[in-house]
């Protein structure tokens, strides 16, 4: 069974994500959703305001709805939230709903490009020690992400660099039909 031409990035919050989910977008002439962004929308709230006036389960049914609603998309780069992909009917869902990429990142570097901004990230900031919380989260996480049907490492580089890399990985694997734009692109 051919799975839709849609590519899903997962990860931890700082792997680059939404950076390279929009460079990748734009590279291929798909769409970009970023379901952080319309669970905002929807809620007229921020994630971290829906976590603290609604609390992590009310964002996580939030979550799911979003991740529901994206089986009908096609030829469009999706990005969930670092822990969408934890819930399993979710995982399930994504798997069928596109080609999905784990971005993988090391504490090390997820702390160096989330620390400016913290106030994003609830789960976060809420701990005392957060590079502390990074490892841990990561260390319970990349099992789970690694179910995901490829991997890149994304320490040290860039968004362009990491769409670069998706990109070749698509004219090699080719998991759904696809023309690739000119070199020039």
């Amino acid at each position: 069974m051919a799975i839709p031409s849609n590519v899903i990035l997962i990860g931890f919050m700082g792997s680059g994500k939404t950076s390279s989910g929009r460079d990748l977008a734009r590279k291929m002439g798909f769409g970009f959703l970023d379901l952080d962004e319309r669970i905002e929308a929807a809620a007229n709230k921020s994630i971290d305001e829906i976590f603290r006036t609604e609390g992590e389960l009310s964002f996580r049914s939030k979550e799911r709805q979003e991740v529901q609603a994206i089986g009908s998309r096609d030829h469009t780069v999706i990005c969930p939230g670092g822990g969408a992909w934890l819930d399993g009917k979710n995982r399930e869902m994504l798997l069928r709903s596109g080609w999905c990429v784990w971005l993988e990142v090391s504490p090390e570097e997820a702390w160096r490009r989330i620390q400016s901004d913290s106030s994003l990230r609830p789960l976060i900031q809420r701990s005392p020690e957060p590079f502390g919380e990074i490892q841990r989260l990561l260390t319970e996480r990349n099992p789970i992400y690694a179910l995901a049907h490829q991997r890149i490492r994304t320490d040290g580089m860039v968004a362009g660099e990491v769409a670069g890399k998706i990109l070749s990985m698509l004219r090699e694997i080719q998991p759904f039909p696809w023309t690739a734009p000119d070199a020039g692109q």
